[in-house]
């Protein structure tokens, strides 16, 4: 039976396997399971480092703790450098080197992430609340900034719902002044749908 994948990452952050590599997907998506990568390091008292460079050098840890690297590459001549060091390396990368290097790394596909999203806020902060998790599903890169409000007021998280309602409504508008745009352009449609745009987001921001 295959193991969860939040699971399969705390296992790897625990023990001294060498490689892991993550389909992140999109940006908004590989946000979700770095933030997950920070919160079970922290827990564990391991450093995690965001590393660009193979060559960075790194002052020791002062308190000999573990030290994880973490990259973000779509370059397969840099993955294969980093699979070839003797440090322990998470990699977030796209589907086309996911696909290449997957069997050899411990791997995980990004296009679970509703499931791993839904596990991680029910085994890690005991939500269960299925609005919730819906929103967190939609904007995963805000997980842990909605958990936080969400903490410390769940009776009243219907309003974030309510701000989801409003992006989408200037998204709409800005449709809307897109179309016009490529369109012959009738100067005062233009001008209205922008005027609405401005009052809406002051509007918005007043109430929020």
């Amino acid at each position: 039976m295959k193991k969860n994948n939040i699971e399969l990452i705390k296992n790897f952050i625990r023990m001294n396997s060498q490689n892991l590599m993550i389909n992140q997907v999109s940006d908004e998506i590989g946000c979700f399971y770095v933030m997950v990568i920070e919160e079970i390091c922290k827990k564990l008292n391991i450093n995690i480092y965001k590393n660009e460079n193979l060559e960075e050098d790194r002052s020791e840890d002062l308190f000999s703790r573990k030290e994880i690297n973490l990259f973000n590459t779509t370059s397969s001549k840099q993955i294969e450098k980093i699979s070839n060091t003797n440090n322990q390396n998470i990699i977030l990368t796209d589907y086309k080197n996911y696909k290449k290097f997957s069997k050899n790394f411990i791997s995980i596909n990004g296009y679970e992430f509703e499931k791993d999203l839904r596990y991680f806020l029910k085994e890690f902060f005991e939500i269960i609340d299925e609005e919730f998790i819906n929103y967190c599903t939609s904007m995963p890169y805000l997980i842990f900034s909605e958990v936080s409000k969400y903490k410390l007021n769940s009776h009243n998280y219907k309003a974030e719902t309510q701000v989801k309602e409003d992006r989408n409504f200037i998204l709409d508008i800005r449709k809307d002044i897109f179309k016009l745009k490529i369109s012959t352009v009738d100067i005062k449609k233009l001008f209205l749908k922008l005027k609405k745009e401005v009052n809406y987001k002051k509007f918005n921001f007043l109430i929020y």
